[in-house]
């Protein structure tokens, strides 16, 4: 049983931000000192904004198509790991925090219910699209801690990428500072290595949910021959 996560779109997003690096670097200065322009700065500050949506965009994919291969193995609710709960148990744990006084113990006992059916797990593959709009190396975590995974540990270096094109992204796409004052630091060749290490990380991300889902770490031990198959 193996989970294999589709990379054309992944590639083909991130050529094009590979071309707008190239445009870049056809741009830049080549005086000593350089002397780049106003234009070449404000591309390099939206660079970032380009490469974090690469990013973000392909995480997403990436999630919900393993979210839909997850619940294509129509796993029956008690068989599935208690590390799995804060995601197919969704709908329940909302349920438990909007319900108050006596109601709230009638929910607690559905809660539980829930728990120990032997029906279907239904799981949407939009599961994770909130949190996956701002995606902070915490989110990666968080994320695959609630797909029953073990969180893998990051190369520092793609995470340190990642924490200052997220910061970067955000500070131009929401107007803090412009592009222009972003792109004033940081040429060609700085921009590349913080390409690399996203898409390193991106990569590593998608192999670890394809190992993820073959593990089958989100079910219990005892019920793993009847899924191995399917």
């Amino acid at each position: 049983m193996t989970l294999s996560i589709d990379r054309v779109d992944i590639e083909l997003r991130f050529r094009d931000v590979r071309k707008l690096l190239s445009y870049i670097k056809n741009q830049e200065s080549r005086a000593t000192p350089p002397l780049d322009s106003d234009e070449t700065k404000i591309f390099r500050g939206l660079f970032y904004v380009h490469l974090y949506g690469a990013f973000e965009k392909s995480i997403n994919e990436a999630v919900q198509v393993y979210l839909r291969e997850v619940g294509s193995l129509k796993i029956a609710t008690f068989h599935t790991s208690c590390r799995f709960w804060p995601s197919f148990l969704d709908s329940d744990f909302k349920s438990l925090q909007s319900t108050q006084g006596s109601k709230n113990w009638a929910k607690r006992g559905k809660f539980v219910d829930a728990i120990e059916s032997s029906q279907t797990c239904i799981i949407s593959d939009g599961l994770f699209a909130e949190q996956l709009q701002n995606i902070w190396p915490e989110t990666l975590d968080m994320v695959l801690s609630y797909l029953g995974l073990k969180v893998p540990t990051w190369d520092e270096a793609s995470v340190f990428s990642l924490r200052e094109v997220v910061d970067k992204r955000n500070q131009v796409a929401h107007g803090r500072t412009s592009p222009l004052r972003v792109g004033s630091s940081g040429r060609s060749d700085y921009l590349e290595h913080r390409f690399e290490s996203i898409y390193s990380l991106l990569d590593n991300f998608v192999e670890y949910l394809e190992q993820g889902f073959a593990s089958l770490s989100y079910i219990k031990p005892e019920f793993h021959a009847i899924y191995a198959s399917r």
